[in-house]
Order: C-alpha cells, then structure tokens, then sequence
C-alpha cells in the first residue's frame, strides 16, 4: 500500500487562497452596493437627453424669430425713412423689444443646453465608473 503525503506548505497554501477568496467576495458585495447605489441616485439619461434636445429644438426656434425680427426691424427702419408717422416708430420699438426677448430667450436656451449636455457627459462617466467598478476583482 502506498502512503500519500500532502505536499510540504500545502495546508497554508489552501488556507491563504481562502482568505483571498473571501476578501475577495467581499470587495465583490461591495461593489455592487456602490454600483447599486450610484444607478439608484443617478438622474434618469434618457429624460436628461430628451429634455437637452427639446432645449436645442427651443433654441433653434429662438434663432429662427431672431432672424426673423431682425428682417423686420431692417424693413422698419427703412419704412421710417420714408414716413414720419409715430405709429411706425411704435412698431419699431415693439419689433426691438420683442427681438430683444428673443435673443434673451435664445441666451436661456443656449444655456440649458449646455447645462443639458455637461449633465449628460456627467452621467455617462458615472455610469462608466459605476460598470468598471463593478468588475473590478
């Protein structure tokens, strides 16, 4: 009959690999408490993404009255040349006011927008963080 022995060092040998087994498991559930905490506090991107191109879409809006007060302020200001009713410099004013809200509106939206797309580059490197410390060992 043959005596088989255990290698020399192999008790501890299985012994450390099962402590680094369980520290393992450990920064594992870790992980995914972060990475579930993070998906949970995260702002919903798709909402986020859809709200940014309803900002341009408005901004885009914005720009197109802008273009187009300018065009009658343009065509104002040549009709006042050739008359001098006060009716018409009223007009021009309310043309200037209404192209000066315009472009005040046109300045929020521009912002929203970039406020939009800074959040949703913020998102996606969260979200890439969350997913690689999620496989981390």
């Amino acid at each position: 009959m043959v005596d088989l022995h255990a290698p020399e060092g192999e008790a501890e040998r299985l012994a450390d690999l099962t402590k680094e087994q369980q520290s393992a498991q450990v920064q594992v559930a870790a992980a995914q408490t972060t990475l579930e905490t993070l998906l949970s506090q995260a702002p919903d991107l798709p909402l986020a993404e859809a709200a940014h191109k309803r900002a341009q879409k408005a901004e885009e809006e914005d720009r197109k009255e802008i273009s187009l007060q300018e065009r009658e302020l343009a065509r104002l200001d040549g009709a006042i040349q050739t008359k001098s009713e006060g009716a018409v410099e009223e007009k021009l004013q309310e043309v200037k006011d209404k192209q000066v809200r315009a472009s005040q509106r046109a300045k929020q939206f521009a912002d929203h927008a970039k406020a939009l797309a800074l959040l949703i580059d913020h998102l996606e490197a969260a979200r890439a963080e969350a997913q690689e410390t999620s496989f981390e060992p």
